[in-house]
């Protein structure tokens, strides 16, 4: 079962109008892991990265622990679906809305 990973503001709809898609949750979490690291290194150069992208980092089971158990901490499907949301990276604006990163089952082939 084909798994989609967006990007959004919440609210909004996601930034990408084709969204990628992989064969497994685990992977759709390691892409936007990807995209949160690429954008906090982007945005402050800091070595430290935000309590959001590790978040990120253990949806996609690439901390110690399982992936599973982080899904259900973070009251994703059993299957690993569901959204975590963050500031936006470099934002330190009182009016940012953030941004929320969504995997779920899609009807796409990989």
């Amino acid at each position: 079962m084909p798994f989609v990973a967006t990007i959004n503001v919440p609210g909004y709809l996601p930034m990408d109008d084709d969204p990628p898609v992989f064969e497994s949750a685990s992977e759709a979490w390691s892409y936007l892991r990807d995209e949160r690291e690429r954008g906090e290194d982007d945005d402050d150069g800091s070595d430290d990265y935000s309590e959001t992208y590790y978040i990120l980092e253990a949806c996609s089971g690439n901390r110690s622990g399982s992936a599973r158990a982080m899904w259900a901490e973070c009251g994703f499907t059993a299957d690993g679906q569901g959204t975590v949301c963050g500031p936006t990276p470099g934002s330190d604006s009182s009016h940012d809305l953030g941004l929320a990163y969504s995997v779920s089952i899609t009807e796409e082939e990989v």
